[in-house]
């Protein structure tokens, strides 16, 4: 088990560093991500999920439980320094929440009902709002302290839903408000996305979970070092589950979106 002795890896330091990427190199990174992913179809992106609903709102609904809503990127303005990959919703996020959805609703599954939910590296938020539509008791929304007024927008889009948002830094510098505090569900879309940065996501997930905890998550394997997450969370008492075709929603399945589902022993 890593304890924070381990932890080697600067991350304050990490974080300038991808502070100090220039709008040149985000927008370059992100051109590739797209033209990879424009490769794979995906049905659902010609679908009406999510769908505007109003000037830079969107709405994903959430069957019998209505729908939420969100904003993407910097809309509306809100003096949060954004870097774009971080600011919209993936198709990995998308997939993840249909999963939620169809697994609670379809399936008839309880088990969000009543827990205590946190994502991590939210972005836009999108898995959280969802858990919190299928009957979580609460949802904390977390990321870097840039993310916190887009995160804090969308959370008013959504009154009626139990939900809050924190800055958290994965690793042994966590806010000292959750170092005691560990969730029912932990939720991760897309966050595979540097190779060291991924100790420390697992030491977070494993500090923020108790026995019994469920921790999901989905993304592509962008980045090779992508795998050892798994290892990782299996050495830390976590039993690995990936999700089969036949388990996701129907409409929302696509190879190259690993959902997977890990219980803490």
């Amino acid at each position: 088990m890593m304890e924070e002795d381990d932890m080697l890896f600067d991350v304050d330091a990490f974080l300038c560093e991808q502070n100090d990427d220039s709008d040149d190199d985000v927008a370059e990174r992100l051109a590739k991500i797209k033209e990879n992913e424009a490769l794979h179809i995906r049905p659902w992106r010609t679908s009406s999920t999510p769908q505007a609903v109003s000037t830079g709102i969107q709405a994903y609904q959430v069957n019998e439980f209505g729908c939420v809503r969100y904003c993407e990127n910097n809309w509306p303005p809100h003096g949060g320094e954004i870097v774009a990959t971080g600011a919209m919703v993936w198709d990995a996020a998308i997939v993840l929440c249909k999963y939620l959805e169809f697994t609670v609703i379809t399936k008839k599954n309880t088990f969000m009902k009543g827990c205590h939910v946190i994502e991590l590296g939210a972005g836009v938020g999108l898995p959280g709002l969802v858990a919190g539509a299928c009957g979580a008791s609460s949802v904390l929304l977390t990321d870097v302290p840039d993310r916190m007024p887009l995160l804090e927008h969308n959370i008013e889009l959504n009154e009626e839903l139990k939900l809050s948002a924190k800055p958290l830094s994965w690793g042994p510098v966590q806010s000292d408000e959750l170092k005691d505090t560990t969730f029912d569900v932990i939720l991760c879309s897309d966050v595979l996305f540097n190779d060291t940065a991924i100790p420390l996501l697992v030491y977070s997930i494993q500090k923020l979970s108790k026995s019994g905890s469920i921790c999901f998550s989905s993304c592509e394997h962008r980045w090779d070092g992508a795998l050892q997450f798994y290892t990782l969370m299996e050495a830390e008492g976590f039993s690995v589950e990936h999700i089969q075709k036949e388990d996701h929603h129907p409409g929302y399945y696509h190879e190259s979106v690993h959902v997977c589902k890990f219980t803490k022993k």
